[in-house]
This record gives C-alpha cells, structure tokens and sequence, in this order.
C-alpha cells in the first residue's frame, strides 16, 4: 500500500517532509492544482464498473495519475484523509452539514493545537 502513497505524492509533485503546517501548505496547493474537482470520473466508473461507491485506492490512485481524474469532495476529501493520515497528521474526517446531513465531506487538521478545515 505504500506504493500507492509514494504515486500519490509523485502525482503532486511533493515530497515526504515531517508535518507542519508550511508542509500542510504545499500538500494543499498541490491537491487543489493536481487533483481536479470533477464528477466525469464517477459516470466513467459507474459505466465502465457499473460502481456507485468511490473507488478503492489503487482505482483512486490509478485515475489520478493515468487519466487525470480527481473526483468530488467524497473521494478527493476522503483519499486527502488517509495521506495525511498516512504521513502522520493528526487529521479527521467530517461530515458537513449544508441543509441536509452529510451531503459534504472535508478534513480538519490539528498542528499546534490550532485546527485547520481543508
């Protein structure tokens, strides 16, 4: 599974570095310019796999980098998630409530104990 985090990161253009928030900084900016936010991925996946999930993380990572696909703030948000997660920040999942429960995902990170929503 590493492998993929390494893609991941290959696909960003960053590099692995201890967390912090100028680190946070770059990990965003990237994601915002390399990781379209895009529903065409999902029709692709429900035609091509007949999927109505996200994808699992090698199709996710797959996607990115081979066809530039990104995905909405349910795939993008959550695979952020297990990045940060995987390159130690403290970070949560969380579901944001815009009229009807759930209908939106973003992350909070906590450096410093200072929490950031991305």
């Amino acid at each position: 599974m590493s492998h993929l985090f390494d893609k991941y990161l290959d696909k960003l253009g960053i590099q692995r570095r201890k967390p912090s928030l100028p680190a946070l900084k770059e990990i965003i900016k990237a994601h915002l310019i390399k990781i379209p936010f895009e529903n065409i991925s999902k029709l692709f996946y429900y035609k091509n796999y007949n999927m109505r999930t996200i994808p699992d993380f090698k199709l996710y990572i797959d996607g990115i980098v081979k066809n530039n696909f990104g995905g909405t703030c349910y795939s993008s948000n959550f695979y952020l998630n297990k990045l940060l997660d995987h390159l130690g920040y403290n970070v949560r999942l969380c579901g944001a409530d815009m009229m009807n429960p759930d209908v939106h995902i973003a992350n909070v990170i906590t450096i410093n104990n200072k929490e950031y929503l991305v």
